[in-house]
């Protein structure tokens, strides 16, 4: 067993932690003549939705596959392109709506367009949103796609990419339901008429389908937005198909944005220049505002650690008080999901031994942190 104890000097800690990020459309809509990278990484578990939230990426496996994503176009209307493949665009006031898509084996127009995202969008915003399009497959059999989308901007917190860490992360889920139609064509490409296409694409009918096809497709994605950054940094995408009401896995898999990648090769975002200057000041202003604290905490306590056995389920917890205190202990995980919770208790000098119960949860990485007479006092993190 290894015991690994690493000082968070930056951050607030898993209760204090205030994450206020916002999508706004100067910021964060993709814009023509942008080009980023994406890097393929190994899938994870995207974890729970809530604030307060801590992801630990600091082993993040490459599956050496680079995308460069880029966009064409004017304000309006965008096409975005990557992997073989064009994606449609059309900002519409504040929304972005997804208008279609064509590669080598389809076209897809929107007779309903799909809302992708409305701006402003933070944290608890949702919205749902129908979609109906008509195409070509092959380039000689009709194409339908119709289903229902739902947005959520369902989690924020705060990023560690090995030895960096980023603050102000919105994340926002994509649910994504949708059942296909491909059949010989009666006249010519997308015949269909606007009658058939109007019924076929109300809510209702809709509903309808994706309740009682024998095939349907249910896209789950994942987005890390960090304040600053115009693209996201972390995307997971996991695809299954649901068969007669039976869920299969399909595929699944996940991408890197490099921040870095994103400030070299957008060097005229103006908008998030500046956000991440004023993130800079604001930091700055709250160091200096602390040093000027006459605060005691942090030289009550000394040598506190965390260890223990993952297999058995336990952790014990050793710190020793300089000096008499009022003591509060908060236990998380690295998603910032608290685990337990001793209340504020006034503790004499010594040395101090806790075994914390945790019901046989396991997860690589726990988070300690103490608030004494009040203040933050130190967070550590403990892996085997």
């Amino acid at each position: 067993m290894k015991d690994s104890v690493i000082l968070l000097a930056s951050i607030l800690g898993c209760l204090s932690l205030k994450a206020q990020n916002t999508l706004y459309k100067s910021e964060n809509a993709p814009r023509p003549g942008d080009k980023i990278i994406k890097e393929r990484i190994s899938y994870f578990d995207p974890g729970e939705k809530g604030d307060k939230k801590i992801w630990y990426f600091d082993h993040l496996t490459t599956e050496k596959e680079r995308y460069e994503l880029k966009y064409s176009g004017n304000d309006s209307l965008l096409t975005g392109h990557e992997h073989l493949t064009f994606y449609r665009y059309q900002m519409q006031g504040d929304s972005l709506l997804i208008t279609g898509m064509e590669n080598r084996t389809m076209i897809q127009k929107s007779y309903l367009p799909e809302l992708s995202v409305k701006y402003p969008f933070r944290f608890g915003d949702r919205f749902e949103s129908y979609f109906y399009n008509v195409g070509e497959y092959q380039h000689n059999l009709d194409l339908t796609v119709s289903g229902k989308s739902i947005v959520e901007a369902d989690a924020e917190g705060m990023l560690i990419i090995g030895e960096d860490t980023l603050e102000n992360i919105l994340r926002v889920h994509t649910l994504r339901k949708s059942v296909s139609e491909i059949k010989i064509p009666e006249c010519s490409y997308m015949s269909e008429d606007s009658v058939t296409a109007k019924l076929r694409s109300r809510p209702d009918s809709i509903d309808y389908r994706i309740a009682n096809d024998t095939l349907v497709i249910l896209t789950d994605t994942y987005r890390w937005y960090a304040a600053g950054y115009r693209y996201p940094v972390f995307e997971t995408i996991e695809n299954k198909l649901i068969r007669n009401g039976k869920e299969e896995p399909h595929f699944r898999t996940a991408f890197y944005y490099p921040p870095d990648e994103q400030y070299y090769t957008l060097p005229e975002d103006m908008e998030n220049l500046l956000r991440r200057e004023k993130i800079e000041a604001e930091k700055l202003a709250a160091k200096d505002s602390s040093e000027n604290e006459s605060v005691i905490p942090k030289s009550k306590i000394n040598e506190y650690k965390l260890s223990g056995n993952k297999a058995g389920g336990d952790l014990i917890l050793e710190y020793t008080l300089t000096e008499s205190a009022d003591v509060e202990i908060a236990l998380c995980n690295a998603q910032g999901q608290l685990l337990k919770m001793y209340p504020k208790e006034t503790q004499q000098a010594g040395y101090y031994r806790k075994e914390i119960k945790i019901n046989g949860s396991i997860f690589e990485r726990y988070v300690i942190r103490f608030i004494i007479d009040g203040q933050p006092a130190g967070e550590k993190i403990w892996s085997e």
